[in-house]
């Protein structure tokens, strides 16, 4: 799958399921595609904070093969870290949750 939308908050997106999902041997019923929904990373992390869950780390997924060939997955990671780790705490009423500071 490529990607081909606009970077937005709450789109709906459908595609085909892969293969691997499911059996598609013949059963006598259809199986629609699946609908999502998008979210942005800025709308995920503010409503965390929103609810006292305070972000305590941050970090990129990534590899360290400089002299990889391009194309290749060691060259994907080196370059397009395609993974954030986080590490959260939920901490409720800390400074800029509910309750503590109005909400926008």
């Amino acid at each position: 799958m490529a990607i081909a939308q606009p970077y937005a908050d709450e789109a709906m997106t459908s595609c085909p399921d892969q293969d691997r999902v499911y059996d598609r041997t013949p059963a006598g019923r259809i199986v629609r595609e699946p609908r999502e929904y998008t979210q942005t990373l800025s709308r995920i992390v503010n409503s965390l904070t929103r609810e006292g869950v305070v972000l305590r780390l941050l970090s990129e997924v990534h590899g360290d093969a400089r002299d990889a060939e391009p194309g290749s997955w060691e060259h994907f990671m080196t370059v397009a870290p395609p993974w954030l780790e986080f590490v959260w705490h939920y901490r409720p009423g800390a400074p800029g949750s509910r309750g503590t500071v109005p909400k926008d």
